[in-house]
C-alpha cells in the first residue's frame, strides 16, 4: 500500500470504522482511476461479506454509500461517475473533471427542481377566490 494513502487512514478519526474500511479496500484493490472502479456489488462484498446482484433493497449497500458521502463530505477523494458507475480513489489530474460532471449533475437537477415546482403550483395550489364587488 502507497504510503501516502496508507497515512490518510490512520489519519482518519476513530468514529471512521467503515470509511477507513472502504478507503482501505479502494486503495487495496488498486481502485484510482476512471479506467479502475471498484462497482458497488463487489464494494459491498469486500465491507460485509455479502454479494447481492440487486443492490436495490441492500441496507449494507446503503451504509456503504453513505460511508462514501460522509468521506466525500470531510474532502476525501472519492469519486464516482454516474455513466460508468463505481468507486474510485481520484487524483490531481482528474478533479477538474470530476467537478465539471458534478456541476452538470446540479444544473440537471436545478431544472428538474424548477419543472416540479411549477408542476405543483399548476396542479396542487389552492384556487384563488376571485370576489366581485356588489354593486349598489
Amino acid at each position: 500500500m502507497n504510503e501516502s494513502f496508507q497515512q490518510i487512514i490512520e489519519s482518519m478519526p476513530e468514529n471512521f470504522d467503515l470509511e477507513r474500511r472502504v478507503y482501505k479496500v479502494l486503495v487495496e484493490g488498486e481502485y484510482t482511476s476512471t479506467e479502475n472502479r471498484a462497482p458497488r456489488p463487489l464494494l459491498v462484498y469486500k465491507l460485509f461479506g455479502v454479494w447481492h446482484e440487486n443492490l436495490s433493497r441492500s441496507t449494507k449497500d446503503r451504509k456503504a454509500s453513505i460511508a462514501i458521502i460522509y468521506l466525500q463530505e470531510h474532502g476525501y477523494p472519492i469519486f464516482s461517475s454516474s455513466g460508468k458507475g463505481g468507486y474510485y480513489l481520484g487524483n490531481e489530474t482528474e478533479i477538474g473533471g470530476y467537478i465539471a460532471e458534478l456541476k452538470s449533475r446540479k444544473a440537471a437537477l436545478s431544472k428538474k427542481i424548477t419543472r416540479l415546482k411549477t408542476a405543483h403550483r399548476r396542479t396542487w395550489s389552492e384556487p384563488q377566490v376571485v370576489t366581485q364587488e356588489r354593486f349598489l
